[in-house]
């Protein structure tokens, strides 16, 4: 699904008229936004993945009686919890840079 949205995207960018006739400079900029939309796009899906599946984990264990039952042990962060954390911080540097490549060059 990331590659199609990218495709799309990357093709519409592409086929819009662009100001300067020279090709390497079309070319860099094509490929630096494209780099950018794929940040953009990564972070978007990601976002909502987790968001999601957060919000799943907060109604299956809030309506639980015993919910450290079935709750991961804390001595197992790093094999329960680390990607978790990892996946979210690619989410936020990935904004963070695509926020910034809107800033500085748009």
């Amino acid at each position: 699904m990331f590659l199609i949205i990218l495709l799309i995207v990357t093709f519409v960018l592409c086929d819009r008229p662009m100001l300067s006739q020279d090709p390497s400079a079309n070319l860099t900029y094509n490929a630096i936004k494209t780099a950018v939309n794929a940040l953009d796009t990564f972070s978007m899906m990601f976002f909502w993945y987790l968001f999601a599946a957060t919000g799943w984990w907060f109604v299956f264990f809030k309506l639980q009686e015993r919910v450290y039952c079935f709750l991961p042990e804390l001595d197992s962060f790093w094999t329960n919890y680390r990607p978790y954390d990892i996946l979210f911080g690619l989410v936020c540097s990935a904004k963070l840079v695509q926020v910034f490549f809107k800033i500085v060059f748009e």
